[in-house]
């Protein structure tokens, strides 16, 4: 009895342990948290939610990504970040590197972003 009353217990709290650690995973991989995890502000801002680019004073000025829903479905910048789309003859910089989840999240976030009139 003592010892299966043990193993419930270790049971459980191994289980709100899992519980809690999924939960802030999940609310932590939102689009702008993925967006600040994956550096994207190295070269790009988004001043209608407060993210301002880090390129360096005389660099070329951060391109501002606001009203990327404006312009773009979620399929389109998925394709986008992994290079498989170009825009203007170019393609992405670099390479999306997190989880197809991760860059779905991030995506989906992005046509969110539209500017208002």
């Amino acid at each position: 009895m003592k010892m299966t009353r043990g193993f419930l217990t270790g049971l459980t709290v191994i289980g709100l342990l899992t519980t809690s650690a999924t939960l802030r995973s999940t609310a932590d991989k939102d689009g702008k948290a993925l967006f600040n995890e994956n550096k994207c502000s190295n070269c790009h801002s988004i001043a209608s939610v407060g993210i301002k680019g880090l390129r360096p004073e005389g660099g070329a000025k951060p391109n501002d990504l606001s009203n990327t829903g404006g312009k773009f479905k979620a399929p389109w910048i998925e394709k986008w970040l992994m290079k498989e789309e170009t825009l203007n003859n170019k393609k992405h910089m670099r390479k999306f590197k997190g989880t197809p989840e991760e860059l779905h999240t991030l995506a989906t976030w992005l046509e969110t972003l539209k500017e208002k009139k």
